[in-house]
């Protein structure tokens, strides 16, 4: 295989084939989630995965409301928790996940992106209303 180059044509068609989802996923992203600046996610040179960052106040741990939400909308992510240490404190980040671009075609991510953004609709006020309420700080 590697005398004869197939290995590197194999190599080369791998990376241009991840690399088109990554880019599909992204522009999901970029197209979704663009009324809700708040939310970052990484844009990664390599690899299978997507790390998306959602505000503070977004609770996107596996046993969170957001959760819970994207599987009644068809959708699963990796929460992000799964990928710390806890800090000195115990605690672990929950408004992180981590979306997989690897196995899907390039419409099934962006019905994945669209199903989480619809997941995740009225989570993007909460804080802005709990901020409203008198006497609560935020």
């Amino acid at each position: 295989l590697l005398a004869t180059g197939a290995f590197d044509r194999h190599v080369e068609t791998l990376r241009t084939v991840y690399r088109t989802k990554k880019d599909a996923m992204l522009l999901a992203l970029e197209t979704e989630f663009a009324d809700w600046p708040e939310v970052r996610w990484t844009r990664p040179g390599g690899g299978l995965y997507v790390w998306v960052t959602f505000p503070p106040h977004v609770d996107a741990g596996p046993n969170g409301p957001l959760a819970n939400r994207a599987l009644d909308a068809g959708v699963l992510y990796v929460p992000g928790e799964f990928g710390h240490v806890s800090d000195e404190f115990g605690t672990l980040p929950r408004n992180e996940v981590r979306l997989s671009f690897g196995v899907c075609t390039a419409d099934q991510i962006s019905e994945g992106v669209h199903r989480l953004r619809t997941a995740c609709r009225g989570l993007e006020v909460a804080k802005r209303e709990l901020a409203k309420r008198p006497g609560v700080g935020v």
